[in-house]
């Protein structure tokens, strides 16, 4: 096995075999999904990650993953949530984003400090 993917595999806690498996992606649980999801796009290499609710139904063991995954993550990572744990876990930096009156005027705050400390002081 490619020393890469043997590495991923270890960081994903799946199988080695798993990236030789005929099995079809409509049969994954919608953890393995995820998984597999994330080990194509980092096989990419790419340098920053857009996601868009990453954590919906998600169980928990996978939901830690993704927070060691966004944690460890050498580049940029960008993400939409309302999953207040995930933001809390690994957000370093917060834009917020409000609608103010419906479809006509918004608001957004900038700040370079950890989730619950914006909360605190918002």
């Amino acid at each position: 096995m490619h020393k890469g993917l043997s590495a991923m595999a270890k960081q994903f806690r799946v199988e080695e075999e798993f990236f030789y498996s005929d099995q079809k992606m409509g049969s994954l649980s919608g953890g393995e999904k995820m998984k597999a999801a994330f080990m194509r796009i980092f096989m990419e290499e790419p340098t920053v990650l857009l996601l868009d609710e990453p954590s919906n139904d998600m169980d928990v063991d996978t939901l830690k993953l993704l927070e060691e995954v966004i944690l460890s993550w050498k580049g940029i990572v960008l993400y939409i949530s309302h999953d207040e744990t995930l933001i809390e876990n690994t957000a370093n930096m917060i834009i917020h984003i409000e609608q103010i009156a419906r479809k006509t005027k918004c608001r957004y705050t900038v700040m370079r400090v950890p989730y619950r400390e914006y909360v605190d002081n918002v």
